[in-house]
């Protein structure tokens, strides 16, 4: 998918900004979340961009580029820049592919080319973007049409040692497929949305594979090749690096930047991202906060979500993101009166906030199982178990939609009911099959120490939170469970949970919160357990776990790339 430039290079957006979708049909409007543009290619050879806000906008510009063969990540380079027409809420732009070829040095490979819509919307007194959208064209003598392109992925995720998943999503409904080598595995029917299980493979092994989509035999689409790494065969106690990373949400209190792109802080996401993928993590898992969410509006969650995969689109091409739900991830509500009070009541059902993550993400499945007549929001894909090599991998959600009688009522801060229950079962299982480190994620921490002691785990000591926290940690307790990893609070500590805060937690184990994702920070806090605090830092950051047998060692770095701390964990 990439292009060779044989003319002087592009000049590169300094600001790295989640990918957005092309829209093929329909008008979308911006909500103040950014720009959901449409684009046709005309037969003479022009690409015209449409899209529509809610408000008054000024400013209308499109930017035309391509991407360079030799780059892994596939960023793409702007050069050619287009000013809009139209009236203040129906913009247009438009560009000569000829121009683009011309800047190209001929056709771009495979047709690609990235543009990028934005306006200032004058109610708001902000700037609208689209972040980086994708369409294909195909040429034949004089004439132009659109090709399917790839608008999301490819991604590898939920590896094995002899399996992968590949997803990807395409802007017309295409056949496709995964090919490695002479094999290759069909997606089951012709879909914008893909996902085909690759098996049968080897373990510690690393994979070339390309994606295949097609509309017909002439609108044919193959992608550059990627790689992935299969796991280690079971209960293998081969080396592996993973990291860990939370609250990437936008900061909405920054100055106008791609750092508010579509409810992400999609700048310093992809350079953690990118920084992970160079300290060679197998994977990263990030447990929640993905997105500023807390809305009613369904759309604007799916776009936030969207635009998240694509700020990490660019590293998930090679290794899987693991992802967990957060309490702004979980809050898709109605605004309902009630005695004159207005309460949110928050969604169930195909709209509720489990559902919608549910489909935008590609998480393991193997979560707490609903009876068939139950109205409770569904646990598949946020929360769940895998295995890698000698250690086992937990994701949990403690702002989970509650089992009560209140349709819909959030557990906020707690792991009761079917979930705990679910996770006694998981990790008897990991002990029966030997594994010998387990690590825990959930988003609000049981211990909280700044930012969160009103809530998380805690609610300032309110045993209705205490009692079932205990509970919780006492089962961890039981089992090889080396760290448990947290967000929520936007800043880094390592403590260790043992004895000296409660004669009933039998084990120590070591609670790191890592919410130095993007969000904005929160400053250290005196709570009840400051003395088992070994450090706290508020600079945004990033964890990297390197596993070896039953060594565990903790390395954790900011965005240049200095050590903020480092421990044996175990």
């Amino acid at each position: 998918m990439k292009t060779v430039l044989k003319k002087r290079p592009f000049v590169r957006r300094c600001a790295l900004a989640a990918v957005f979708s092309a829209i093929v049909s329909g008008t979308c409007l911006a909500e103040g979340i950014g720009i959901a543009p449409q684009v046709d290619v005309a037969p003479e050879g022009k690409a015209i961009v449409k899209w529509e806000t809610r408000h008054d906008c000024v400013g209308a510009v499109v930017s035309f580029g391509l991407c360079f063969e030799d780059d892994p990540f596939g960023l793409p380079y702007y050069r050619l820049r287009v000013s809009g027409t139209g009236t203040p809420r129906s913009h247009s732009a438009e560009a000569s592919l000829k121009d683009i070829e011309q800047l190209a040095g001929g056709t771009p490979h495979n047709g690609i080319v990235f543009y990028r819509a934005t306006c200032f919307d004058l109610k708001s007194g902000s700037w609208l973007d689209s972040g980086d959208c994708v369409f294909r064209y195909l040429k034949s003598a004089d004439s132009y049409r659109r090709g399917v392109a790839i608008t999301e992925g490819p991604i590898v995720a939920n590896v094995t040692s002899s399996s992968v998943l590949i997803r990807w999503v395409t802007d017309f409904p295409a056949a496709g497929r995964v090919c490695i080598g002479e094999k290759s595995w069909k997606a089951p029917l012709p879909e914008r949305e893909h996902e085909v299980v690759v098996d049968g493979l080897r373990p510690s092994t690393t994979y070339s594979y390309r994606v295949q989509s097609s509309t017909t035999p002439e609108d044919l689409l193959r992608t550059r090749s990627y790689t992935f790494r299969t796991a280690p065969p079971p209960g293998s106690a081969e080396r592996f690096t993973f990291a860990v990373f939370s609250d990437t949400r936008a900061d909405e209190n920054s100055p106008v930047s791609v750092q508010a792109l579509n409810g992400t802080n999609a700048d310093v996401l992809r350079q953690i991202a990118i920084a992970v993928f160079r300290r060679k993590a197998r994977f990263a898992i990030v447990p929640g906060d993905l997105i500023s969410g807390v809305t009613t509006n369904v759309r604007k969650a799916k776009i936030e979500l969207r635009s998240w995969k694509k700020a990490v689109g660019p590293v998930a091409h090679y290794i899987p993101f693991y992802t967990g739900m957060g309490n702004h991830d979980a809050e898709i509500y109605d605004l309902r009166i009630i005695e004159g009070k207005s309460i949110r009541l928050p969604r169930i059902g195909r709209h509720s906030a489990e559902e919608i993550f549910r489909s935008e993400m590609s998480n393991p499945t193997n979560g707490p199982q609903l009876p068939a007549d139950s109205k409770d929001a569904t646990y598949c894909e946020n929360v769940y178990s895998f295995d890698y090599g000698n250690s086992h991998f937990v994701m949990l959600n403690n702002d989970y939609k509650s089992l009560g009688a209140v349709p819909g009522e959030r557990e906020k801060g707690k792991i009761v009911g079917r979930q705990l229950e679910w996770l006694q079962q998981d990790l008897e299982s990991a002990s029966a099959r030997g594994l010998e480190n387990i690590f825990v994620f959930f988003h609000e921490p049981a211990f909280p120490n700044g930012g969160h002691l009103d809530d998380s785990m805690f609610y300032k000591g309110d045993e209705a939170y205490v009692q079932p926290r205990n509970e919780f940690w006492r089962l961890l307790c039981r089992y090889n469970v080396v760290a448990v990893f947290n967000g929520h609070e936007h800043n880094y500590s390592r403590m260790l949970v043992d004895e000296s805060l409660d004669k009933s937690f039998s084990k120590p184990i070591w609670q790191i919160i890592t919410g130095g994702g993007g969000a904005p920070f929160h400053p250290q806090e005196r709570p009840p357990w400051r003395e088992s605090v070994k450090i706290f830092s508020s600079r945004q950051h990033y964890c990297i776990v390197a596993v070896g047998g039953q060594k565990v060692r903790l390395r954790v770095y900011d965005l240049a790339g200095n050590l903020i701390d480092k421990a044996d964990l175990r």
